[in-house]
Formats: structure tokens, C-alpha cells, sequence
């Protein structure tokens, strides 16, 4: 989702290769953040230290005709920031793009999602999966734990550090009890 999220601000921006070094061009991304999800202060200007909406939205662009912002994992922001990110989502400033990643639309707020055009994309093959597990060192036991736990293999690559290792070792604990020992 993310790599797709980067190429169409690419095509937009109408850069080559990746969108990061475009002066028009920003990611809000929880992950880089270090927050479970988006919250209040990454959208409206509350005084927080990090990157903010409001900000990056509140001058026009320096390169081209408009800038864009990728809000990364969507469906992973506090219900709060989804209703702080309404105005904007309804009425965004004349300049700019506004691209929201999400695994599911299934937590995101319906006004939020009324606001919005869909682009679903399509499953990913899973050998394409199996080697984004692989090259993050997963075991293929390990890899199997997580889809099981999720539900499927997109869902467990979304997961963060912490919860991997938390799910990975409730599995094993688990299955030692279930066992008898």
C-alpha cells in the first residue's frame, strides 16, 4: 500500500523515482512517528513537536501546481484525528492532494470515508509476500503464526515490532500449554 501510496504522489508530483526529496511532497507516517496511529496533534495544530497537517498544508506549493500528502495507516488513527482530518478531507486547500493508506476501511469514521474516493488495490501474490517476510529474517513457521493470528499475510506484514513479538510469543506459549507442558 505505501509503495503505491509513494507512486502515485510520484506520477502526481510528476517526479521521477520516489516522491521524498519533491518540496511538495510529505508522508505522515505513524510508524516513522513511533505511535501506534495518527492522533490530533498530527493533524491540527496543537502545539505538538512533530510533523502536522495543518502545517504542511498552510502554504502553497514551492515546485508545482499543488502539493501532496500521503496520511499512511489511516484505518490505525485515533477516532479523534479521523474527525479533526474532516474539514480538511471535505474542504482541502485549492493546492493541494491529500492520499489516505489504509489495510480496511472498516475503522475508519463513515464521514471520514464519505469523503473520499476508493481506490481499492489488489491482493499481492503471496510469493511476492513470502519474500517481503523473508526478507525481514521471518521463519516460515514464524510467517504462518502471524497469518493465522491476522487473518492473512498483508495484515500480519502491517504489524509493528512490539506486536509480532507479543503474538509470536503468546503462539508459542500457547501451544506449550495446549501440549501439556
Amino acid at each position: 500500500i505505501t509503495g503505491s501510496a509513494l507512486e502515485a504522489a510520484a506520477l502526481l508530483l510528476e517526479t521521477q523515482g520516489s516522491p521524498n526529496h519533491h518540496p511538495d511532497f510529505a508522508v505522515l507516517d505513524p510508524d516513522e512517528l513511533g505511535v501506534p496511529g495518527l492522533k490530533v496533534e498530527h493533524i491540527a495544530e496543537r502545539g505538538g513537536d512533530g510533523p502536522c497537517l495543518a502545517q504542511i498544508l498552510k502554504f502553497r506549493p514551492l515546485a508545482g501546481g499543488f502539493r501532496v500528502v500521503v496520511l499512511l495507516g489511516v484505518d490505525r488513527m485515533t477516532k479523534d484525528a479521523q474527525a479533526a482530518l474532516l474539514k480538511t478531507a471535505e474542504e482541502p486547500p485549492d493546492y493541494s492532494l491529500l492520499i489516505l493508506t489504509a489495510l480496511g476501511d472498516g475503522e475508519i469514521l463513515p464521514a471520514l470515508r464519505s469523503r473520499c474516493r476508493v481506490w481499492r488495490l489488489p491482493a499481492r501474490d503471496f510469493p511476492s509476500l513470502q519474500a517481503q517476510a523473508a526478507g525481514r529474517q521471518w521463519s516460515d513457521e514464524d510467517f504462518a503464526t502471524l497469518i493465522a493470528a491476522c487473518g492473512s499475510a498483508e495484515l500480519a506484514l502491517a504489524l509493528d515490532p512490539a506486536t509480532i513479538k507479543a503474538l509470536l510469543v503468546f503462539s508459542a506459549d500457547f501451544l506449550a500449554w495446549f501440549a501439556g507442558n
